[in-house]
């Protein structure tokens, strides 16, 4: 496991971090066939 730390301020809080790892989050030209 890598030195990073699990949690961050957000504003005034403390919070978990989130791990998306390899998960592509949507945006532009995300959706539709396959590029190969």
């Amino acid at each position: 496991m890598s030195n990073t730390t699990m949690t961050f301020t957000l504003g005034d809080r403390e919070v978990n971090r989130i791990g998306y790892g390899a998960m592509q989050l949507a945006g532009p030209g995300v959706f539709g066939p396959v590029k190969r």
